[in-house]
């Protein structure tokens, strides 16, 4: 009845990182919180993107914080209203608290087992 979905593999998010109704309307809840209240230094999964407006999204695909990327806090400047986040990539990328609340993550525990660096 949803050939689409199947075609896609069943996922559980759209590309944003928004939860998909089962075929029952249940919706799945994920903990995350928003990568504003995350402590430096720990490994950190996109798991959702709050605001869908084209600018923003842009910003954050040009940035590589899309979910599914593992990214950590690597500074925090409360005086600037802006923290330092490193993607695995390589890449850092300044992004202010407004941006930062916006963006929700979750704990990457399989990659901080592996003792994962970037």
């Amino acid at each position: 009845a949803r050939p689409h979905y199947a075609l896609l593999g069943h996922p559980k998010t759209d590309p944003h990182g928004d939860p998909i109704p089962s075929r029952k309307g249940e919706v799945a809840s994920t903990p995350a919180t928003s990568l504003l209240d995350c402590a430096v230094g720990r490994l950190l999964c996109i798991t959702r993107i709050l605001d869908q407006e084209s600018a923003f999204l842009d910003f954050l695909k040009r940035s590589n914080l899309t979910p599914g990327r593992t990214v950590r806090v690597e500074h925090r400047d409360e005086a600037a209203g802006a923290l330092t986040v490193r993607v695995a990539s390589g890449s850092s990328v300044t992004v202010g608290h407004t941006a930062a609340a916006k963006i929700l993550v979750a704990a990457d525990r399989a990659k901080a087992q592996k003792k994962y660096f970037f």
